[in-house]
């Protein structure tokens, strides 16, 4: 049996070394001079280092304050995709400068648009004007800028009213806008917004001369299409 004494003993000794390990351990006086460097020499030596930026002197200084410096990573430059020229738009239709005038003897009417651009006629049925050679265009469909005027007659009815018109359009659910407006000679007319065949939007402007309803209508650029429309008047 352990007796009371012995494990006195031990409980002195225990506590002896608890506090011998408490107590502060001083450190050595760093080396001054040639020792001093060599120790420094020898620590570079034995140091890692931290990457290949880093300088011996900054390692040194890490070691002492706690702050390494780090040469920047070099960053790969990015690569720059080259961005196609935008496909050449033709300039828009610019103000009429030069006027010639188509005349329907058959319908009896007439109506003025501009001298440069192409005419395609079949007197007493339709009349297409483009600002453009439709021979060129390989195609029916229209450029940005490119302009299509259309004289549509109501080959139907001879003697169709404004009103009748106008209540037709509307049934095929595509007009968008709807204005009174008044012709040449004071003839009236509506103008219409409408959804385009193709999409986009149409211009319509509806009349009647001499009984015969007449549909004028816009497609494409539709910057000139009122200075036209309005010209539209009986033939003299």
């Amino acid at each position: 049996m352990i007796t009371l004494a012995r494990r006195v003993a031990a409980l002195t000794l225990l506590l002896g070394l608890v506090v011998a390990c408490s107590q502060p351990t001083a450190l050595p006086e760093p080396d001054s001079g040639a020792a001093g460097d060599a120790a420094g020499a020898a620590a570079d030596a034995d140091a890692p280092s931290v990457s290949a930026g880093v300088s011996a002197g900054a390692e040194a200084g890490g070691r002492e304050g706690g702050v390494v410096d780090i040469a920047p990573l070099a960053t790969e430059t990015p690569s720059v995709t080259e961005t196609p020229a935008p496909t050449e738009i033709p300039d828009p239709i610019g103000v009429i400068t030069d006027t010639a005038t188509y005349v329907d003897a058959t319908i009896g009417y007439a109506i003025d648009y501009p001298a440069s651009w192409t005419l395609d006629a079949i007197e007493g049925s339709q009349v297409t004007m483009t600002s453009y050679d439709p021979a060129t265009t390989g195609g029916t469909g229209l450029l940005p800028g490119q302009a299509r005027v259309e004289i549509v007659p109501d080959l139907l009815y001879t003697d169709t009213s404004l009103d009748e018109m106008v209540a037709a359009t509307r049934l095929s659910g595509a007009v968008l806008d709807e204005e009174t407006r008044e012709l040449a000679d004071g003839i009236p007319a509506v103008r219409l917004l409408l959804t385009g065949p193709i999409g986009g939007e149409m211009l319509q402007m509806l009349t009647v001369i001499n009984d015969r309803g007449l549909r004028v209508q816009g497609l494409g650029d539709l910057a000139l299409f009122d200075p036209i429309a309005r010209t539209l008047r009986p033939a003299p």
